[in-house]
């Protein structure tokens, strides 16, 4: 029970021996230089690589989950949600005839399986906030990029965009170099190529748009961390 050793075993090997530079410097990466880290932000990202949604990918979703969303309650079911495809897809490998072998892994349905759970509001995971994950999907490298793709959602209507918008996302890494991988790679250059135009539209933005996009994220009962003062013990969301 006074082991030194308690806890360290499960850790990766290169984790095991940082020093505290490596700490500070790894926690200011992921962080982005604020204090506390945005947990789903963190794991939306961790789940890559996967091609960054166009604004129009972003409101083409958002409205076809808005028309399965009848009752305009801002939800969807799991089963809507797996119905309804993502603006890119995975080839998966043929399922080799012999039983004994592996089958081969479905990461696009994973991926949609874990997109619901990261975002879905309760511990049951049964209903998902399409416009809450849709902002979150919005976020890219550049800051002000991911404003103008999330100014786009809150508004409904596409807002001016620059050259270059969308950066590329390395798909050539050692574990996952596959020819789903590949085509992913490819379908992100021909958006890069049709997206080479800027749209000099002055686009209206609300108040209430704004401040949707400005506090996006927060948790209804306030912070949970140790300098709060309005943590409530029934927002799930302090259990993480």
């Amino acid at each position: 029970l006074i082991s030194v050793t308690v806890g360290q075993r499960p850790l990766p090997e290169a984790w095991i021996n940082l020093d505290q530079v490596q700490i500070e410097l790894l926690a200011t990466m992921l962080s982005n230089g604020a204090e506390f880290i945005n947990w789903r932000l963190w794991l939306l990202f961790a789940s890559q690589p996967w091609p960054y949604p166009t604004q129009q990918d972003l409101l083409n979703l958002l409205f076809t989950y808005a028309n399965h969303d009848s009752d305009r309650t801002g939800f969807i079911s799991r089963s809507t949600y797996n119905e309804i495809p993502l603006w890119f897809s995975i080839e998966r490998p043929p399922t080799p005839e012999d039983p004994a072998l592996p089958r081969p892994y479905d990461r696009e349905y994973h991926l949609k399986q874990f997109w619901f759970d990261l975002f879905a509001i309760d511990d049951r995971s049964t209903w998902l906030p399409y416009e809450d994950m849709l902002l979150y999907l919005a976020s890219v490298p550049n800051p002000l990029h991911g404003f103008y793709r999330a100014l786009a959602l809150a508004e409904r209507t596409p807002m001016p965009t620059l050259r270059d918008q969308l950066p590329r996302v390395e798909m050539h890494c050692s574990i996952l170099n596959t020819q789903e991988y590949e085509r992913l790679a490819e379908k992100e250059r021909e958006q890069a190529l049709q997206n080479d135009i800027e749209i000099t539209n002055d686009a209206h933005i609300s108040i209430d748009g704004l401040f949707q996009v400005l506090h996006h994220g927060e948790r209804k009962f306030g912070d949970t961390h140790r300098f709060a003062t309005t943590e409530d013990p029934e927002d799930f969301a302090s259990k993480v």
